[in-house]
């Protein structure tokens, strides 16, 4: 397995979430726990059971605004949280309460758009706590370019990092240049990056797969 993690599953439009969901489980070691990485909005308000939960980071990632979403956790339609590939993403290890099938379906369910998702199994570092005979995912996501950010979104992601002391150079960087009215520079250079393709009124990049907002 690459840095940071990188064992796709593919979609299955005609089998549906716990299908997916089903394959995903064969990844994990049998009675061994569970956690969920989250990086945005499930640092503050994650929507499942969990035991305990400890300050982690992946290599190979990093945090980025290349999710375009319509549902209403934008309201409205803006540019959300994903991790893209990078040099590190820190977040949060959920550990979770169980890690039944339909518990795994579940958690996949509370995402606005559930079938725009795949899971991902990820290789992890603690920051401040030892973890043991424990194995990691998140969701990866075909990506979607669009629109502009959502900045009390932003603000509530990048007050929570630092709250928990994460560090995240790119966010405060681009937290610098959404408080001086400049954060168009940031997102053409961001295009720019990611080679990004214009394509009337939606943006869509290359076939790449994007751990989304959880």
């Amino acid at each position: 397995m690459e840095n940071g993690g990188d064992l796709k599953i593919s979609k299955s439009n005609n089998n549906g979430i716990l299908t997916d969901m089903r394959d995903f489980r064969r990844l994990f070691t049998p009675g061994v726990s569970i956690g969920v990485f989250a990086y945005a909005d499930l640092m503050w308000e994650p929507r499942f059971e969990y035991t305990s939960k400890f300050r982690a980071a992946v290599g190979g990632y990093q945090r980025s605004l290349c999710l375009y979403s319509s549902a209403e956790k934008s309201n409205p339609p803006a540019l959300m949280f994903g991790m893209d590939r990078g040099s590190r993403c820190e977040g949060i290890v959920y550990r979770l309460a169980s890690a039944e099938l339909d518990d795994l379906a579940r958690i996949w369910q509370t995402e606005e758009n559930p079938g725009a998702y795949v899971p991902v199994k990820l290789n992890i570092e603690a920051i401040e706590a030892a973890f043991q005979n424990e194995e990691i995912f998140a969701f990866v996501a075909d990506p979607m370019f669009s629109g502009q950010p959502n900045e009390a979104y932003i603000r509530h992601v990048y007050d929570t990092i630092e709250r928990l002391r994460l560090h995240d150079p790119e966010l405060q960087f681009f937290m610098e240049m959404l408080d001086a009215g400049n954060w168009q520079n940031y997102w053409r250079e961001f295009e720019s990056r990611h080679l990004i393709k214009t394509t009337g009124e939606s943006v869509s990049a290359r076939d790449e797969m994007l751990i989304p907002i959880i």
